[in-house]
């Protein structure tokens, strides 16, 4: 297994990134990023007002008026080692949440996904073998599967399997691709409940642990088991 990228995003409100004395507080906040690009005054909400990437070029982010999307790809020094993806991922979240906290009034919802790639199982025959009981005729391309489900009343638990597509020579042609996206959209939307100080810890705890522990008797057995049922 190897971890292939991660993405984190938030969302906020009452931040003003038009504003260039906000836009400076907060590209100082976020001080281990380069930002090369910077929105028109008056874009749509949507529209990022700050792009950035890290020195070594590892993370990159982007900051709308509305919400902040970071993303990492990692590469072959940290792909091995899945507990100094976390610390990274861990280090690079503090600090944008630090920043959303001093600068914009109220958060939203926050997410965390992580890409893992599996070498070692063929997708089509894994999929077929332990998580469906599909019988295809012919040679199958493309097959996937997502599931989701509720944890602690809080979280939203998102898994989707794929194969992965690219040329034949790399290793990694169709093998099977796990995406394990983590909000907390169920305590925001649902439970009425506003993200807390635990929300991002809580997140990157469960998706240590699915990494850990879940992952291969999902490929292997096709089970994922919720400790708490």
């Amino acid at each position: 297994m190897i971890v292939n990228s991660a993405q984190y995003t938030l969302a906020f409100s009452g931040l003003n990134l038009d504003d260039l004395h906000v836009r400076r507080q907060v590209e100082d906040a976020l001080s281990s990023y380069r930002f090369t690009l910077f929105a028109l005054q008056g874009a749509p909400l949507e529209v990022p007002r700050m792009v950035g990437v890290t020195r070594h070029g590892h993370a990159q982010i982007q900051i709308s008026n509305g919400r902040v999307n970071m993303r990492v790809l990692f590469d072959s020094a940290y792909q091995n080692d899945l507990l100094r993806c976390f610390d990274y991922i861990t280090d690079k979240i503090k600090e944008i949440e630090a920043t959303m906290r001093q600068y914009a009034p109220a958060l939203g919802e926050s997410g965390i996904m992580v890409r893992y790639n599996f070498q070692e199982y063929d997708a089509i025959r894994q999929m077929q073998d332990q998580i469906f009981s599909w019988q295809i005729q012919g040679k199958l391309y493309d097959i996937g599967a997502r599931f989701c489900i509720v944890k602690d009343k809080k979280y939203f638990i998102n898994v989707y399997l794929d194969p992965i597509h690219v040329s034949a020579e790399n290793p990694f042609a169709g093998k099977i691709s796990v995406m394990v996206d983590i909000n907390d959209r169920y305590a925001e939307k649902i439970m009425k409940q506003p993200m807390s100080q635990q929300t991002n810890v809580e997140i990157l705890a469960l998706h240590r642990m699915i990494a850990e522990k879940k992952l291969l008797p999902l490929l292997q057995e096709g089970r994922f088991d919720d400790d708490d049922e």
